[in-house]
């Protein structure tokens, strides 16, 4: 039994120093998997107000631009994200663009889509502070708004209110009763739409000849006759989507179409069209921005159909953009040196430096730690921080340490062993010497002379054998015979005082 019993303690104790040994294997595993791992970025909030620049009343299918303002906290690191969602009834127009300072550094880039924009921080958080900017991008509204404002939504959960005055109005409007000829920027914000609008008796037949849709386009745009559609719709449906596609070709009901590429002209000619008055027609096209188009550059077109010529409201092509900018980082870095007779004497010696400097409000201080030709600092500083630099008092055995002496650009040394200096764009160098000087040694103090010991004499031997009694040894006898004597006289003279009384 008591076997049985120690069989299962020990074997406990095995299985418990398994579990121990793999308990730590684990631990290890796990901590240098969070070691390796690499920081991962995360969205921040930003966004500190938003507006819509252009003044009411606000209409549907209008392009706007909309405003914004960010700033980040200084704790950001590159590759950190900012973002907003647009209210429902806002689609903004696709376009990417960076975020530059003035000095056209790239601070991080934007991206536009339908429903929101995201922009992502470049290194450049990373070497400034009281990092922040302004954006702007262009956006529509898809469907009409009664409230006085809408609301913007950021990715950390802020709701930013944005007034809309009176509303946003639906700009159907009517079933035009004339030839209409309009434009505006497609969603991807790189090319742009134009809509021919024709209200079907106008293109009823004359003469048994078919009418023809003059169009004359600008100049810098390009006309492809793939991205072009014809549909037509009932007056009743107006508004809506319910559209009816028209083929090119050569039969009643089609259309055909020829360019003229040099003269920046297109004739489109609808082949035996139904022209009852309860329904028209509309031809549409797509043109590309051209490379390098303007912010604010605009583009025009007319068209004649009818004898009648419509000139369309230029489009103005208005590009998203931001920028941003912060403080400049700096840093120093202190480069300690050791000279002297005595600097062989203190090989390996660790010198302590403190630094001081006013940030947010106060003071910070800290503490580098150095030895013979080692270099240690701070970056991430500000530009335009104070630093003051005291090395602690050093000391060693058999030396001497004279006044620390500093050196850099723009650095001052105060002579008592401090500096002080500006931290500007880029890393402050400096330079720390400690001079120390070997003490000789000292000549040892000379004893005085002392007398020899003389040596013990002679003892004469008894003849039994033993020591014999010498003078030296006699003093205690004396002593005795002499208190001896005192003390017979003494009993005497008493004798002699009875005897007379």
């Amino acid at each position: 039994m008591k076997h049985i019993i120690g069989g299962l303690g020990s074997g406990h104790r095995v299985a418990r120093r398994l579990v121990l040994g793999l308990t730590a294997v684990l631990a290890g595993s796990v901590s240098g998997l969070l070691l390796t791992a690499p920081a991962t970025a995360s969205s921040v909030p930003a966004i500190t107000g938003v507006q819509i620049a252009n003044a009411p009343p606000l209409v549907t299918d209008t392009p706007y631009t909309i405003e914004a303002t960010w700033a980040v906290d200084d704790v950001v690191t590159a590759g950190d994200t900012f973002e907003l969602d647009f209210p429902d009834a806002l689609s903004g127009y696709a376009a990417t663009f960076a975020l530059r300072d003035t000095e056209d550094a790239e601070v991080g880039t934007c991206v536009v889509s339908s429903s929101s924009f995201l922009c992502t921080l470049g290194d450049y958080v990373d070497t400034h502070t009281d990092v922040h900017g302004t954006l702007h991008l262009q956006a529509r509204f898809t469907e009409a708004v009664e409230e006085d404002e809408v609301v913007f939504i950021a990715d950390n959960g802020t709701t930013v209110a944005v007034a809309t005055p009176g509303g946003v109005a639906d700009s159907t409007g009517d079933v035009p009763q004339e030839p209409q000829k309009w434009g505006s920027v497609n969603a991807d914000g790189e090319s742009m739409t134009w809509a021919l609008t024709v209200p079907a008796e106008f293109l009823a037949a004359t003469g048994g000849e078919p009418v023809t849709i003059v169009d004359v386009y600008d100049e810098a745009l390009t006309f492809d006759p793939t991205a072009m559609s014809a549909r037509w719709s009932y007056d009743s449906d107006w508004g809506s989507e319910a559209w009816h596609d028209v083929s090119q070709g050569t039969g009643p009901g089609t259309y055909s179409i020829v360019a003229d590429e040099s003269a920046h002209t297109f004739t489109v000619t609808f082949i035996a069209p139904v022209t009852s008055d309860d329904r028209f027609y509309q031809f549409i096209t797509e043109m590309d921005f051209p490379a390098g188009v303007q912010d604010g550059e605009a583009f025009g077109n007319t068209m004649t159909v009818a004898d009648r010529t419509v000139a369309a409201r230029p489009v103005q092509y208005i590009a998203s953009g931001g920028d941003g900018g912060g403080d400049d980082l700096g840093g120093f870095e202190v480069t300690k040196t050791v000279s002297g007779t005595g600097a062989s004497l203190v090989e390996g010696a660790e010198y302590t430096v403190d630094y001081t400097y006013e940030a947010d409000g106060s003071a910070k201080t800290g503490q580098l730690t150095l030895t013979e030709g080692s270099t240690g600092g701070l970056t991430d500083l500000p530009v335009g921080t104070v630093v003051t630099l005291s090395e602690v008092a050093a000391r060693g055995a058999g030396v001497t340490y004279g006044t620390p002496i500093y050196a850099g650009e723009d650095v001052t040394d105060n002579a008592d062993g401090t500096a002080t200096f500006t931290v500007a764009d880029g890393t402050v160098a400096i330079s720390l010497e400690n001079p120390v000087t070997a003490v000789p040694p000292s000549e040892p103090p000379v004893a005085p002379d002392t007398p020899s010991v003389p040596g013990t004499p002679n003892v004469p031997t008894a003849a039994d054998g033993s020591l014999a009694v010498t003078g030296a040894d006699s003093g205690p006898l004396l002593l005795i015979a002499a208190g001896t004597l005192l003390t017979g006289a003494l009993l005497l003279v008493v004798r002699r005082v009875r005897r007379r009384a």
